[in-house]
């Protein structure tokens, strides 16, 4: 199993790069994980569209899924036929309800999505990738979510979405062989911030209660990127870095 960062800036862009976005990719199976600000152009860069297999969103964000819409006149442009499209439990009104808003046709993304709606309390199979869920700890409902190679749970990828700690995000990430987990905040971030993101130690501290084997930290600013990592590291040891815009990690 591979992961590509495409995006991994918080909730707004650091300079020049996107927000999240990541390519999980194993056998034949290709999913886009997120798709938020600058993403569309930037995995057109990475990849051919057409070897997208899904796309899945963890969270009605706009830094986490605004660029489907660049994304679905992309598609458009070049013909494609529909791909699934999963989103999480009331996404499908919330897609409708943005193409109202913004003037876009009824069946704007229909037409290059086959939508769908994820159960969070199951699991999800797209093609030679498992899925399993955990409901977060945010500001809207979220999800993290656990990719297994069907079959095999031999190696897995922990993405925490956007969340503050919470133990059903810490049982999904068990054992997992890489756990990318979001460090938006710094450490004096008042408690209001505190219930829907978490800081680099916080971040550390769930991926070594978890006991995972590598730890990327992700949905950072820049700024304060070194800081943050040696934070991290203080924490849950050197098995730590920052997840980096392009770069393709071995699961």
């Amino acid at each position: 199993m591979k992961l590509t960062v495409v995006g991994a800036s918080p909730s707004y862009p650091n300079p020049g790069s996107p927000s999240s976005g990541y390519l999980v990719e194993e056998g034949s199976s290709l999913l886009l994980v997120d798709c938020g600000h600058g993403v569309a152009g930037k995995v057109m860069g990475l990849v051919p569209l057409a070897g997208i297999s899904s796309i899945l969103i963890s969270h009605m964000h706009p830094d986490h899924y605004f660029d489907l819409v660049p994304l679905t006149y992309a598609y458009k442009s070049q013909s494609l036929p529909p791909i699934p499209l999963w989103l999480p439990p009331e996404g499908r009104s919330l897609l409708s309800r943005l193409q109202d808003v913004v003037g876009l046709p009824p069946a704007f993304f229909a037409e290059m999505f086959d939508v769908n709606e994820y159960d969070p309390e199951g699991s999800l199979s797209c093609g030679d990738i498992g899925i399993r869920f955990a409901a977060t700890r945010h500001f809207v409902p979220g999800f993290a979510m656990r990719f297994e190679i069907s079959g095999s749970t031999n190696r897995s990828l922990l993405f925490s979405s956007d969340t503050s700690w919470t133990e059903p995000v810490v049982r999904l990430a068990h054992r997992a062989s890489v756990g990318l987990v979001e460090a938006a905040l710094e450490s004096g971030a008042s408690q209001d911030d505190r219930q829907g993101h978490m800081t680099p130690r916080e971040a550390a501290g769930l991926a070594r209660q978890a006991e995972v084997c590598r730890l990327l930290i992700t949905h950072y600013p820049r700024e304060s990127s070194e800081a943050l990592l040696a934070e991290a590291r203080s924490v849950f040891g050197g098995n730590v870095a920052l997840a980096e815009e392009g770069k393709v990690y071995e699961i």
